[in-house]
């Protein structure tokens, strides 16, 4: 029972972030919208994480589940390979902390 209340949980959650994003977005700079968006999702996570005392679970499927969100990463890299591209700074700068967040999951943290 306590799986479908959170699910249903997130599902207005991201149904009514979903809505406020696109009215705002109208009103403001999409980026403004991005970042308060962000800084929102982040306090939300740190409310939960205090209140609980919630750590991520040791579970192989964390890992598969962050490498996997990370093909955008990959598909820079293949373009500069292949196709002899020429990055962006902010493409550089997002592999690399893609890779050192890869690090500090599969480690542990610092």
């Amino acid at each position: 029972m306590i799986a479908l209340s959170l699910s249903l949980a997130a599902c207005f959650g991201w149904g009514v972030a979903d809505f406020l994003g696109g009215l705002k977005s109208r009103q403001l700079s999409v980026f403004s919208v991005l970042i308060v968006s962000s800084f929102f999702g982040l306090g939300a996570i740190l409310v939960i994480i205090l209140v609980r005392g919630v750590t991520p679970p040791d579970n192989p499927v964390l890992l598969v589940a962050v490498v996997g969100a990370l093909y955008p990463a990959v598909t820079v890299l293949l373009s500069m390979l292949i196709l002899r591209e020429r990055p962006q700074p902010a493409q550089f700068i997002g592999i690399v902390l893609a890779v050192i967040g890869i690090t500090f999951i599969s480690t542990g943290g610092l």
